[in-house]
């Protein structure tokens, strides 16, 4: 039994029966006897699989004589896993791709094993000849289909930026994002730990957007780095990186984070804090605050505090005590679509209406926090206007009308897209606080 394989068709058992999500899922590969090889192989199938599904079961009707519908769960995945390879993968043979999809199915279904055998080298024969959805007869199923997204996404995204860009957006979702560091700023700068990586064997070079930013072009197995056990960096996007850099935290500050873990941004302004200071981090999930923690030890901070905390529940006693409040809210994660493809399948457009309406909670008491003169920076990993532009103009009206004494004055906004420069998509606004 091909051991990779087998891991593959657990893990995608999990993720489309019970609705785990993929990088979780996969988290059962460290804890088990895989080599480096077999991980990444195992990696790159979840991922494709999960995020190309909908492809891979529009192809497999076109070949197959029992609806997909009507397959067993079995069957289904181990066909999905068996033409992804085929469809997506070149370094893998087609014979390999159905001989081992042939062999689990003889563990796992061993009724069907010739039926999957069938519909799969049927699948080799005529995959040059695919009937895709005829694009001017129906646009928004035709993108769908081509790059495996639901149609309301697909609309969402051709009515707020056009089909070209939707489509631009749609085709980023589907790549493999790079692997990007922060520098720690308190025990190196960019070009010192650029120089300890060469030593390291490790390819790098400066990152696009972001001034503590460095891109890993030979990532394996980073954290076993001496450099990041000394803390000299961590693990996070461009993106995510530019909301702390607007934050500007300043040492001594009393500065809040209001939904912290896993705790790549508070430490990033606890690091631009050098150290001096009171950094807060809330978060509703307790479990997740010793990630944080972790992360703080090992980067050598020391001024990090974290609490279990609903920050939709206003806390009076923080009134007017913090020189600057972050508010990266919970939100509907398509601008992380590549590092998440789950997302695709596991969102509708009702979810939106609903995340706005926590944002906006979460936003308004954050108001409240901040000192006058103080900043407020509002940050999602979406690309929906509704959660971005839309909560940050509510917000706007909402402290124009408002008898609490002080207004809003919006100084920056920055919005990042999976295109060019390859960031995770962002929105990031930038708010002062003064008194009337």
């Amino acid at each position: 039994m091909d051991k990779a394989r087998e891991a593959v068709y657990q893990i995608l058992r999990k993720c489309f029966d019970q609705g785990a999500y993929a990088n979780i899922a996969l988290q059962a590969l460290s804890r088990n006897d895989y080599s480096r090889t077999d991980r990444a192989f195992a990696t790159e199938m979840v991922y494709g699989t999960v995020s190309w599904r909908r492809t891979l079961d529009y192809v497999l009707g076109g070949f197959a004589s029992i609806p997909i519908r009507k397959m067993s769960p079995q069957v289904h995945t181990l066909l999905m896993m068996g033409a992804y390879q085929i469809l997506y993968m070149d370094r893998v043979p087609d014979s390999a791709a159905c001989n081992t999809s042939v062999d689990l199915a003889k563990v796992h279904c061993k009724k069907s094993s010739g039926f999957v055998n069938g519909v799969l080298r049927s699948l080799v024969r005529g995959k040059e000849d695919i009937r895709w959805p005829d694009q001017n007869e129906d646009p928004i199923t035709s993108l769908g289909v081509r790059y495996s997204y639901p149609d309301w996404m697909v609309a969402t995204w051709c009515t707020q930026f056009g089909r070209e860009t939707a489509e631009a957006l749609m085709a980023a979702g589907n790549t493999h994002p790079p692997l990007t560091i922060r520098v720690n700023r308190m025990k190196n700068n960019r070009e010192a730990l650029l120089s300890v990586l060469e030593e390291e064997f490790i390819t790098a070079s400066p990152g696009e957007v972001c001034e503590d930013a460095i891109v890993l072009h030979s990532p394996e197995q980073f954290n076993k780095l001496n450099s990041f056990l000394e803390g000299r960096f961590s693990v996070q996007d461009e993106s995510a990186m530019l909301v702390a850099q607007i934050l500007d935290p300043q040492p001594g500050e009393m500065v809040l984070d209001m939904c912290c873990a896993p705790g790549g941004k508070t430490t990033h302004i606890a690091e631009r804090m050098q150290n001096q200071g009171h950094v807060l981090g809330w978060d509703l999930h307790a479990n997740k605050l010793p990630l944080v923690m972790e992360s703080a030890n090992r980067l050598d901070i020391s001024i990090i505090e974290v609490a279990e905390q609903d920050a939709e529940i206003h806390k009076p006693e923080m009134v007017g005590r913090c020189d600057r409040v972050l508010v990266d809210v919970p939100c509907s994660g398509t601008g992380i679509i590549r590092r998440k493809p789950d997302i695709k399948w596991h969102r509708s457009p009702s979810d939106i209406g609903a995340l706005v309406e926590i944002q906006k909670k979460i936003l308004y008491n954050a108001s409240s926090y901040i000192k006058d003169d103080g900043i407020l920076v509002y940050s999602t990993c979406s690309m929906e206007k509704e959660e971005n532009e839309g909560v940050c103009d509510w917000f706007l009206q909402k402290m124009q009308v408002s008898q609490t004494g002080s207004a809003f004055v919006l100084e920056e906004t920055k919005k990042l897209y999976p295109t060019n420069p390859e960031t995770d998509g962002f929105f990031i606004a930038r708010f002062r606080k003064q008194a009337k």
